[in-house]
This record gives C-alpha cells, structure tokens and sequence, in this order.
C-alpha cells in the first residue's frame, strides 16, 4: 500500500512576490531535492498568458513584460525515482484580481509525509517574511468603518456639546452617511480599494512601476488620515480652552 498526501492551504493575508521571494523559494525546494522541475505561469490582463519552464526564463523573459500581471502559478516537481515517473507536486497559485476572495492557494501532493511536514514549515514562515505592512487594512471594508465611525463621532461630540443642528441638516447629514455606506459596496469603488491595497505586489515588468505609483497614493492617504486625526484634537482642545 502507498500512501499519498494531499493538502490544500489558502492564503488570506497579503503579500510581496519578488525576485527575491521566487529566490528563496527555490533555495527551499532544492533543499529538500535538488532534482526540482518547474512550471511557471502567469496571466496578464484576463487576456495573455505565458509558460516557462526554469527561473532564468521567467526572470529574463519578465525584465521587459510591458502588461499588468494578475496572477502567477508555480508548479513545482520532486522526482521520487530517476526515471521521474513519480513526483511529489506542490502548487503555488497567487491572485490579484479584484473578484478573488484570497489572495492565493498552496497544494501539496507528496507520497513522502516527512518532506512535507519540512517544506509545508518552510513555505510559512517564507510567506510570513513577506506579509505586507497592509494586509490588514486589505481585508476590512474601510470606507464603511470609517462611515460608521465618523457618524458616531458626530452623535457623540454634538451630544457632548449640547450642540442641536436644524431638522433638515439632521436628515441631510443622516442620508450623506447613509448613501457613503452603501456606495462603499458599489462595484467601482471595491476596485479602487483593491488596487490602492492589493492581494499581492508582483514586483515584476510593468508591475514595479504601477505599485510605486499606489505606494504614493497609500502614503497619501496614511498621512491626510494621520493629519485630520491630529488637527480634529487641536481644534477640540482649543475650543474647549477659550469657551469653557
């Protein structure tokens, strides 16, 4: 009797593929058998794919790749015997398309049950050393929380100053807050988001230049963010200083 493992992990966090993750990767996978085949693709645009058989292609091939990159898979082979009828597979799948729910999958098929006990601890704390500094602002709905508790924050400060608006600004403000919530779902508006705060940042081709530009646009963001937090104090401490 042969026994066979198979493991499907999904990916939830997000995280940075670069040249130096894909280098890592294979000192991995060599580690555990030097033998390893490879076979790479990745798909641009919903439109294009390209197949690559070793690194070295994929590396060279991609210096020049001019299309958006939304996903790679690496296939991964350890012949069992010499004459590579059997192999232990495991398969890297990443995503960036909006419509995707995780940010990737790993499958492992592995007759040896120590291998891949070994490589399954390897590949996460791989994947941990690469997490992006956002992965969790990815995950949560931000527009909708910042609504929500922009909304409490009014409620709580005019109720605090004993402040009574007029009927028709107390609806109109109501209604903003209200429509904000449900235009944060809006189709348009959940692209943005995932492409200011991808899945993953493949750092390759075009991709480099494209994720330089969102990183300016989330440092923008961060500190408009950081700076109104900051001014709405002041202004708090200072009208209470004069009207108290």
């Amino acid at each position: 009797m042969q026994q066979k493992i198979y493991d499907r992990q999904r990916l939830n966090s997000c995280y940075e593929i670069n040249k130096q993750f894909i280098l890592c990767l294979d000192d991995i996978y060599k580690k555990i058998n030097p033998n390893v085949k490879y076979d790479i693709s990745i798909q641009c645009q919903k439109t294009t794919s390209y197949e690559f058989s070793d690194l070295d292609e994929f590396f060279e091939f991609t210096k020049t790749l001019f299309l958006k990159i939304s996903s790679i898979i690496f296939n991964a082979h350890f012949p069992i015997n010499e004459n590579y009828y059997s192999t232990n597979d495991i398969k890297i799948s990443l995503f960036n398309e909006p419509d995707k729910a995780y940010a990737g999958e790993i499958i492992y098929s592995f007759f040896d049950e120590n291998s891949y006990l070994i490589i399954k601890d390897h590949l996460s704390s791989l994947f941990k050393n690469y997490k992006l500094s956002y992965a969790i602002v990815s995950h949560l709905p931000i527009i909708p929380l910042v609504n929500i508790s922009a909304f409490i924050g009014i409620c709580i400060y005019t109720n605090y100053k004993e402040i009574i608006y007029p009927h028709w600004l107390q609806y109109f403000i109501t209604f903003s807050f209200v429509a904000i919530f449900f235009v944060a779902f809006c189709n348009p508006v959940c692209k943005l988001k995932r492409q200011i705060f991808p899945k993953n940042e493949f750092k390759f081709g075009a991709n480099v230049n494209i994720f330089e530009r969102v990183s300016t646009v989330r440092n923008l963001i961060g500190i408009s963010v950081i700076l109104t937090f900051i001014i709405g104090i002041i202004v708090n401490f200072i009208s209470s200083f004069l009207f108290k």
